[in-house]
């Protein structure tokens, strides 16, 4: 089974060392990185030659897998004539998150957040929403917060949006999976540090974007199996 791993899911605890030490070994692997926004300036630049390796066929993007999530040309760091063929590019897609972990963040602040993150440099963020205005099925409050981040990163950025499935059932997932449908967003995040395969399944199903799941190595199959089109891998050493 292909499991398409597209980043490393980096804790917010991180250390500025650990976070140069992940984007160099992602990029070694042709995966990406997802960094919480206080740790965006430890991504190594263009020029750091200390992150140079051996480039890997294929490399995604941060969020859903190349063939499934839209493309914009200026993302990926092609190799040029002068490059000899086993250099890869200095550093790996980024992606970062805002409201992240709770959610309950006010929607200007996510907003802001997600803004400060593109001008670091992350091409794709991901919202985590007030998980309230799911659990009641408020469709006001659930689509101005997201649709506030979207106007505050327009495309090309793209914004994908945490729907956990460790913690809402089938009919709250597909609920919020339909509407998201006309806001924009560019993927579904199936959950905060973990997912179920059920759950990934239920979004599959509904949504109009790739799901991006979030797991370990041991449970990629599994997700795969469900309908992931992309992984946001959350230890080191699973990669």
């Amino acid at each position: 089974m292909d499991i398409p791993i597209s980043a490393l899911l980096l804790e917010p605890t991180a250390s500025f060392q650990s976070v140069r030490e992940a984007c160099h070994n992602a990029a070694a692997q042709g995966i990406g990185v997802v960094v919480p926004p206080s740790l965006l300036r430890a991504v190594p630049g263009e020029q750091d030659p200390s992150q140079q390796g051996p480039s890997k066929p294929g490399a995604s993007e941060a969020g859903a897998s190349q063939h499934d999530a839209p493309q914009h040309g200026h993302h990926g760091a092609e190799l040029n004539a002068r490059q000899r063929p086993q250099e890869a590019p200095t550093q790996p897609q980024v992606a970062s998150v805002a409201g992240y972990p709770s959610g309950q963040h006010h929607g200007l602040i996510k907003a802001s957040e997600a803004r400060l993150a593109v001008q670091e440099g992350a091409s794709t963020v991901a919202v985590v929403p007030e998980y309230a205005n799911i659990a009641a099925f408020n469709s006001t409050g659930f689509i101005t917060e997201i649709a506030t981040v979207r106007e505050a990163i327009p495309h090309p950025a793209q914004l994908a949006v945490f729907l956990d499935t460790t913690i809402f059932d089938a009919q709250h997932l597909q609920w919020a999976a339909r509407q998201l449908t006309p806001i924009g967003i560019d993927a579904i995040v199936s959950g905060i540090t973990d997912s179920t395969a059920e759950g990934v399944r239920h979004l599959s199903q509904h949504s109009a974007v790739p799901v991006i799941a979030v797991c370990g190595n041991e449970q990629a199959p599994a997700m795969v199996e469900a309908g992931a089109q992309g992984l946001w891998i959350t230890h080191l050493l699973d990669i």
